[in-house]
């Protein structure tokens, strides 16, 4: 059904078809987009060999994982606070514990 008709009734969009010009690199456009969305794309692209291959592009998959350095050192430093304040427990009950066992 067109866009124009369903947005004359109120409806939404679920399925939007492209065809992109030759020599366009339709692959690079469709990360470009995912790159803004967190859509699911179902893509129909030639490969190489001109062969047409059902493709599924997620926003997930063109996503870079960046920071996550910058946590390591941090992580490292707070398991190290735990460790220490649970060894001071210890420490602090080393009497306690002879006692029960």
């Amino acid at each position: 059904m067109p866009h124009d008709r369903l947005a004359a009734i109120g409806a939404d969009d679920y399925t939007i078809a492209v065809r992109f010009d030759e020599g366009v690199d339709g692959e690079e456009l469709i990360k470009r987009f995912l790159d803004r969305s967190s859509y699911t794309v179902y893509a129909g692209v030639t490969d190489d060999s001109g062969q047409l291959q059902a493709m599924t592009y997620t926003s997930l998959g063109v996503t870079t994982i960046e920071g996550l350095s910058a946590l390591a050192v941090p992580a490292i430093q707070a398991a190290l606070i735990v460790v220490n304040t649970m060894m001071g427990s210890v420490y602090e009950r080393f009497r306690e514990i002879g006692v029960y066992s």
